[in-house]
C-alpha cells in the first residue's frame, strides 16, 4: 500500500476477500487497499468479541497517533452496549492497539446502554465537538433505547481516564435508527448525519458548524424517497443495510459537484455475508448507482466507520461485524485510502511535490571508486590498517596480543591489533 507521504510497511494479516466484481464500474483498488486486520500490542489480530462493532477514528490523547473508538454490544449476545477506547501504542504507519480497551465511563459509571435487542441493537457513533469546547464529543445512536440519539459530552480532565456525561438528546424524527451514517453528503466540508428511519427510508441532516462547534440542522436536507437506487439487484434493490458514509473518496467530486460518493454496508439476502459497496449519488438525475464492491465481510450485521487512521491525508474505512454467538467474526478491518482527500490534503500534496523537486534538483554525489585489491607475493599477506597504507608481509606470530610480521625484504615488526582493519590472505 503506497499512497504515500511516507513509506509505510504494514504488519497486518490480510484475511478477507477483496471483491472486484465483473459488474464494477470503477476499480476499487484505485481507491482503497485490500482490507487488513487491526492488531494488538503483541501484533496479534484482535477479536473484540463484541457484536456489531462500529469502529471510528480519533486521536484521543493528542499524541499525534490515531486511536479507535468502538461502539458495540458489551458481549456477543446481550442487549447491553458500550463505547471502548482502543489506544494506538504503535505508530500511525504501523498501528498497534491496546486490547482489551477501556470502556468509556459515563457520568462516573460505565458507558453502558441497553440497546433493546441482542440481534439488532448497537451503538453507531459520530465524533465531533458538539459544544465547541475543543474536546471530542460523541453522538451515539442507541437504536431502540428510549433515549434515542444521544450526545455524550466529553468532561475528561485526565487523558488516561476518559469520561463523558449524558448531554442532550438530539432532536430528530420519532423513529429508531438502523445503522446511522455520516460523512460529507453535500460536499461542503462539514460532517453531516444520516439517520435511517427503516430499511426503505433514510434522511440526511446537514451539519452546521460555528467555530469549533458542530451540530445538525433541524430538518433533513436529503431523503431516500427523492432518489432511485440503480445496480443493487443483488440486494433486491433495497437501500443500504447500515452506516452509509459519504466522502469525496475519488477526489473528483468536491465543492459544487452534483455527485456524492458513498460507501455503505449491504447485506446479501438470505446469507450472513455483508458487502462494503461504493455508490455515486447524483442530485441532478436523482439516482444512486452502485459503482463497485470494495470488500466483503463474512460476518452478520457489519458496521462501517471512517477516519484517516494512518494520518497520511487519505480517508480510510474501518469495519467490523458479528452477532450472537460467533465471536470469531469480530475482527476490525481497515481499507486504507489511496487518494489525498482529507482537509488540507492539497497543501500536503503540494508540499510533497516541492520536496520531491528539491531532492531531484540536488547534485548526485557519486560514491568513490573502490581501490583495487593489492596482489601479494606467494606466502605473504596484505595487512590493511585503520590508518595509513597497507603492509605486504607475512604474519609470523601474535606475541603479547600483537601481530608480528616480516616483509619480503626481511624487515620485521609488530602491530597493535586495534590498528589492523583486516588481513588479506
Amino acid at each position: 500500500m503506497n499512497k504515500r507521504l511516507a513509506a509505510v510497511c504494514l504488519v497486518f494479516l490480510v484475511l478477507p476477500r477483496f471483491s472486484a466484481g465483473v459488474e464494477d464500474q470503477v476499480n476499487p483498488r484505485e481507491l482503497f487497499s485490500e482490507p487488513v486486520t487491526v492488531v494488538d500490542q503483541n501484533g496479534a489480530v484482535i477479536l473484540t468479541r463484541r457484536a456489531m462493532g462500529h469502529p471510528m477514528v480519533m486521536d484521543w490523547n493528542g499524541d499525534g497517533k490515531n486511536d479507535i473508538i468502538l461502539g458495540a454490544h458489551a458481549g456477543m449476545n446481550t442487549t447491553k452496549g458500550e463505547i471502548i477506547l482502543m489506544e494506538n501504542i504503535g505508530t500511525n504507519e504501523k498501528p498497534q492497539f491496546k486490547w482489551p480497551g477501556i470502556a468509556m465511563p459515563l457520568g462516573g459509571g460505565n458507558a453502558e446502554f441497553d440497546c433493546g435487542c441482542s440481534g439488532g441493537g448497537a451503538l453507531e457513533l459520530q465524533i465531533m465537538d458538539w459544544d465547541g469546547d475543543g474536546k471530542f464529543d460523541i453522538m451515539a445512536d442507541t437504536y431502540w433505547y428510549p433515549k434515542g440519539v444521544l450526545v455524550l459530552q466529553n468532561i475528561t480532565t485526565d487523558k488516561a481516564k476518559p469520561e463523558f456525561k449524558e448531554g442532550e438528546q438530539w432532536k430528530r424524527v420519532n423513529a429508531h435508527g438502523k445503522g446511522s451514517g455520516g460523512g460529507d453528503w453535500n460536499n461542503d466540508g462539514i460532517l453531516d448525519y444520516l439517520f435511517p428511519v427503516n430499511e426503505f427510508e433514510w434522511n440526511v441532516y446537514a451539519g452546521v458548524k460555528t467555530g469549533n462547534q458542530q451540530k445538525y440542522a433541524e430538518q433533513p436536507s436529503m431523503r431516500a424517497s427523492e432518489f432511485k437506487i440503480v445496480g443493487n439487484d443483488k440486494y433486491k434493490n433495497m437501500w443500504f443495510t447500515a452506516t452509509p458514509i459519504a466522502w469525496n473518496y475519488s477526489g473528483k467530486h468536491g465543492s459544487g459537484s452534483q455527485i456524492t460518493e458513498i460507501a455503505a454496508v449491504c447485506m446479501v439476502p438470505d446469507t450472513n455475508i455483508c458487502d462494503i459497496n461504493y455508490y455515486w449519488l447524483d442530485r441532478s438525475t436523482k439516482t444512486v448507482t452502485r459503482m463497485a464492491t470494495l470488500a466483503t465481510n463474512n460476518a452478520n450485521r457489519t458496521r462501517l466507520g471512517f477516519g484517516d487512521l494512518n494520518n497520511d491525508g487519505c480517508m480510510d474505512l474501518l469495519y467490523s461485524g458479528g452477532v450472537w454467538s460467533n465471536g470469531d467474526e469480530t475482527q476490525i478491518y481497515v481499507l486504507y485510502g489511496k487518494v489525498l482527500n482529507m482537509p488540507g490534503a492539497e497543501e500536503r500534496k503540494k508540499k510533497l511535490e516541492e520536496t520531491k523537486k528539491e531532492e531531484e534538483a540536488k547534485p548526485v554525489v557519486k560514491a568513490p571508486e573502490p581501490k583495487p585489491e593489492i596482489a601479494a607475493p606467494k606466502g605473504y599477506n596484505v595487512i590493511y590498517l585503520t590508518e595509513g597504507e597497507p603492509i605486504i608481509a607475512k604474519v609470523t606470530g601474535f606475541p603479547n596480543g600483537r601481530i608480528a610480521y616480516e616483509t619480503p625484504s626481511g624487515d620485521t615488526g609488530t602491530l597493535n591489533v586495534k590498528k589492523v582493519k583486516r588481513i588479506q590472505r
